[in-house]
């Protein structure tokens, strides 16, 4: 799935989750919450630290229901999960990648306090080719 994409609605989401705790179980291979707001007991977005290097390193990705969109919601699940990954896990560096015309997502993973390292010409992204940007959290810049 593509950072910050797509239209889903809160089943799929809930059903991805599940599959991603098994996947998680299997293999230790991701850590990925659901995203829920205070007031209900219900998903309305995904966050996950996934394809790590050498414990070094790792991926963040995230989809959002579209009718919570600029609220800061996803921006705070990004702190949080940053400082998971950068404090618990030791992580160095956590990374997103997301497509170019993503502006919301862009926007939102800087306000997080990720850097835009600028872009990745015709990288394969979810289900196709297209230039991405590459942003980037390092422990050292907490």
């Amino acid at each position: 799935m593509e950072t910050g994409e797509g239209s889903k609605t809160i089943e799929e989401i809930e059903n991805w989750i599940r599959t991603c705790d098994l996947r998680f179980n299997k293999n230790r291979s991701a850590f990925i919450w659901a995203v829920c707001l205070k007031d209900i007991d219900k998903a309305i977005g995904y966050i996950e630290c996934t394809n790590f290097v050498k414990s070094t390193m790792a991926d963040v990705a995230y989809f959002l229901s579209k009718d919570y969109w600029n609220q800061g919601i996803m921006s705070e699940a990004i702190v949080e999960v940053t400082k998971f990954g950068h404090a618990f896990v030791g992580l160095h560096r956590i990374q997103a990648l997301v497509a170019v015309e993503n502006i919301a997502s862009i926007k939102c993973l800087i306000k997080a306090g990720f850097f835009n390292e600028g872009t990745l010409r015709q990288y394969i992204l979810g289900n196709g080719i297209r230039d991405v940007a590459l942003l980037s959290s390092l422990k050292t810049e907490l």
